[in-house]
This record gives structure tokens, sequence and C-alpha cells, in this order.
């Protein structure tokens, strides 16, 4: 049950204390970075110090930190709505695209679809399957949308794979996962979601939304240290495909001992359960130690009223920013964008870290545009002071500086 007191302002005013950067910035690039939260970062400091007296000989509690880094399979599970069994450790977000796309490029499927709208992590995992024959077609969006129309043109009976984003990282853009997803399923292709510009900002379904696979770094909305993600994998997709790196975690334990214990009988691989299949085992456990604090913080808040707060912020800076004449790259429609506003501003790069230097209002510089990312914490009066500040620059349209 979510409480709903920590939504309210006065709950926000003090959750805000916990994000040191929030005292005296304006923070409004999540979309990057999610703002630094001290409960993360202690987390990590008391592995670092738990592990650190371990591998001394000394007295700890590391191991109560394992169950806490185990539990975040739980965690994410919990907020894009699958069973923990189907989330597996992996690095990176680029990592988990890198073993997806090694997994389904190949055999008699062989052309991906994905589109001119993603990040260079997304597309960079399919341009690299090309030396094994795949072909790469790329649906070209019209002012900043993708139509489902367009990408339905690009499948055919030979498609391996559609590759998107749930939330388009540098306007905002939210395709509708669901009717993509079907007419991929239609044409036999996987649907392949890039999750981390929306797990954690707002609700996600990957059963509902047939979703196939999903990956998410922790360190943008899920508020986490880099170094963290996870890598959804539906269930009998787990059990079929083979992992793509094979580490002894993922192993049968009984091989495993008969292998260090008894006598060499490594002729034959013997996996252990499905839920430790594709886990990635040699990571950054104190990355993971944050990360469960972060989603802890998601989940103890709500991720419906997240989502709320997250649409109801933008929707002001929207109106604001329309009011004053800027001109936007984001759909004005609500049903097609979600937590991210990008409007145009002439000398953009140059605009950005004037802004963060001069102003220390923290915003990103994307494609022709300041993209503005707010998160629950964020507040009207963040967006009353960047806007005058975007209204302050020359001709007060965002014509550079």
């Amino acid at each position: 049950m979510v409480d709903p007191t920590l939504i309210d302002n006065a709950s926000i005013a003090s959750i805000r204390q916990d994000f040191p950067i929030l005292q005296d910035h304006v923070y409004l690039d999540n979309a990057a970075a999610g703002a630094g939260c001290r409960a993360v970062y202690r987390a990590t400091e008391e592995y670092t110090k738990e592990y650190s007296l371990s591998r001394m000989g000394l007295r700890s509690d590391l191991s109560s930190w394992w169950e806490k880094i185990k539990q975040t399979k739980e965690q994410f599970a919990q907020l894009i709505g699958c069973e923990k069994d189907e989330v597996f450790f992996v690095p990176t977000t680029s990592t988990g695209l890198n073993v997806v796309a090694n997994m389904v490029a190949s055999g008699k499927r062989n052309n991906v679809v994905t589109n001119d709208m993603e990040y260079l992590s997304n597309t960079i995992a399919w341009l690299g399957q090309r030396q094994k024959g795949v072909k790469l077609r790329f649906v070209k969006h019209r002012g900043g949308r993708l139509l489902v129309e367009d990408i339905e043109k690009h499948l055919d009976k030979r498609t391996a794979a559609l590759s998107i984003s749930q939330v388009t990282w540098w306007n905002g853009f939210r395709h509708d996962i669901k009717r993509i997803s079907e007419a991929a399923h239609e044409s036999g292709a996987y649907v392949v979601v890039d999750g981390i510009q929306c797990v954690g900002a707002m609700k996600v379904d990957v059963k509902r939304e047939g979703i196939d696979f999903l990956v998410c770094g922790t360190h943008k909305w899920l508020l986490g240290p880099g170094g963290a993600a996870f890598l959804y994998m539906r269930k009998d997709l787990a059990e079929n495909f083979s992992p793509l790196f094979t580490f002894i975690h993922v192993l049968d334990e009984k091989f495993i001992e008969r292998n260090v214990f008894d006598a060499f009988e490594s002729y034959e691989l013997e996996y252990g359960p499905a839920s430790r299949k594709h886990d990635m085992v040699t990571f950054n456990r104190a990355a993971y130690a944050g990360s469960w604090a972060g989603m802890n913080l998601i989940l103890k808040v709500g991720i419906d009223q997240i989502e709320e707060r997250i649409r109801s912020i933008c929707e002001y800076l929207i109106e604001l920013l329309l009011e004053a004449g800027f001109e936007l790259q984001t759909p004005e429609d609500p049903t097609e964008r979600f937590g991210i506003v990008n409007v145009k501003v002439k000398n953009h790069r140059e605009v950005a870290p004037f802004l963060r230097k001069e102003r220390k209002v923290i915003v990103a510089a994307r494609l022709g545009g300041i993209r503005v990312s707010p998160h629950f914490f964020s507040t009207k009066q963040d967006i009353d002071i960047l806007v005058k500040e975007l209204r302050s620059l020359p001709n007060g349209r965002g014509e550079g500086i």
C-alpha cells in the first residue's frame, strides 16, 4: 500500500533534503543521470566497507548486503510487471542490448527493425550484427513522432527483432508499445525495448505490452549509481536461449561440486535454474547496493504517484513555454510524450553549460534544443526558474547567448 502523504508538497520538501544538489541547484536532467541521493550513496559506501572488512578477515555484515542485492531483482520485477525469475543482472544497458542482439539476430530471420530516434547505445548493438549478415532497417520519424503504420511497413517474415525505446531519449516521444508489439509478433519478430527512459518514472507492464526483452540501467530514473542494470527476458525465452556468456554461477551446483571436489567431467554443460542462466556475475555489487536504496525510495513513494507528478510538472512546463512563444520538439499531445520536454534554443550547446555554470540550472543540450527532464522531487518553482532563465536569453524566445 502506497503512503499517500509521501507525494504531497510537505513530504516532497522533506525528501528533497536527501538530495544535496537540490539545495543550491535546479536539477532537471534526470534523463542523463538521476539526482544523487544520500541514501543511495550511503548504501554503496556501507557495502564497500563491509566487503573490505570481509576481505581482511574481519567481522562484517556482508551477507545481509548480498541479500539486498538479490532483492533488486524483485524490486525491478515489481516495477515492470514480471516475475523475479525473468530478471537478470547485466552491468549496463548497452551490455544487455548487445546480449540480446547476439541472441536473436541470426538464422533465416536476417533483418532487424529500429528507427532514427534511438540513442546510440541501442543502434550500435544492432549495427554490430551486420558482420553476421544482419540487415538493419531504420524507420524515419515525422516531426519527432514515429507512426505505427510506418513501423509496420518495415516488418516482414524475415524480421528477427524490433528494437525500440519506450520513451525517446531526446524529446520524450512515448511509443504505443502494445500496438507495436502486436504488429511485430504478427510477423514473428521479438520486441526488444530499451527501458532506461521510463522504468522508475512511469508504470511499465511488460506482459500487457507484449515485450519480449527489456533492458534498463539504474542510474537515471531509478536513482541508482552507474554500473548496474537489468535484463528482462520472457521466461520461455530464458529457458530456451543459451546464455551469451557462460559463468560458473549459471551452472548446476552439483555439477560444480563434482568438478571441484571429485574429478574433471566438464565435457557437457549442465545449467542450473533458468532464473540464473543469463546473469552476468562479474558485476559491480556496490552499484547494486545503491540501486537497492534507489528502488526502495521509488517503491515507497509509489510508481503511480511518481508518474502522475512527473506528468503534471511536464504539463506545467509546456504551458509556460508555449505562453512564452517557444517552439517545442516534443509532441504537445499528452498521450504521445512522457517525462522529457525538448524546447528549441539557438546555440543550445552553449546555453546548457551557461545555465549550469552561471545560473545553477542543470538541463541538457540535445539535438537542436534544451532537454528538460524533471523527476517526482522536482517542483513548479524549479520550472518557473528555468523558464525565467530561458526568457532572459536574447529576444526571450531561446535565441541563444
